[in-house]
């Protein structure tokens, strides 16, 4: 039975999935207002997640938003889920891939729509960037176009993203090298395991989260 159990824990350990995750400070409009955290997982058969959730605290306000992802092996989304609350009010978006198409689910405090979304030709959900820095690196430069949903979770739109190079961050009175990568959605910066130092949202109001260094 000893025995046994010893081979169930160390199965057990080899099957648990590679972690990073780290506190954020968060600041919108460069304001400071809340605090967010990442959780980055890759599990034994390739496939990834990420998961990240803002605690905003601005302008009066509380909210808490939530962005979850998983990606199979070669960088192909699987599952989206994106939810939002503030007070009472839920609003969830969950977004399910097939190789030419989305199926679309909102849940308005319990009112349900459904719809799909289709991709034409050979374009293509995959994102090349999630695998960048798991194995050989880009070389500064490199760039990948593919189709996401929007933000209104209402049509689809081509998003690209370039790895600039390395670069010098200042966090505090810290400095870290980091990984510049721009994109259509945000500026990021990215450790040596492509884990975010600092991720700056496009959109308005501008949002920015940077990690909490010991």
């Amino acid at each position: 039975m000893t025995t046994f159990v010893a081979l169930l824990c160390v199965a057990n350990f080899a099957q648990a999935p590679k972690t990073l995750q780290a506190d954020f400070d968060l600041k919108v409009m460069d304001q400071k207002a809340g605090s967010a955290k990442c959780v980055f997982k890759t599990f034994a058969n390739g496939n990834s997640s990420r998961e990240l959730t803002l605690n905003i605290e601005f302008g009066g306000t509380r909210g808490t938003l939530k962005m979850a992802e998983t990606f199979d092996a070669n960088a192909f989304p699987l599952e989206s889920v994106q939810s939002s609350q503030n007070g009472q009010a839920k609003f969830q978006v969950t977004m399910k891939y097939t190789k030419n198409s989305v199926q679309v689910t909102e849940d308005a405090a319990g009112k349900i729509s459904r719809r799909t979304l289709k991709l034409s030709g050979k374009n293509t959900f995959v994102d090349p960037s999630v695998l960048w820095f798991q194995g050989t690196p880009p070389k500064p430069g490199t760039s990948v176009k593919y189709w996401a949903v929007d933000d209104d979770a209402a049509k689809l739109e081509q998003v690209s993203i370039r790895y600039v190079g390395p670069r010098e961050l200042t966090i505090g009175r810290k400095k870290v090298r980091a990984h510049l990568i721009e994109g259509d959605v945000a500026t990021q910066y990215w450790d040596d395991q492509g884990f975010p130092y600092q991720i700056t949202f496009k959109q308005t109001p501008v949002i920015e989260i940077t990690r909490r260094l010991p």
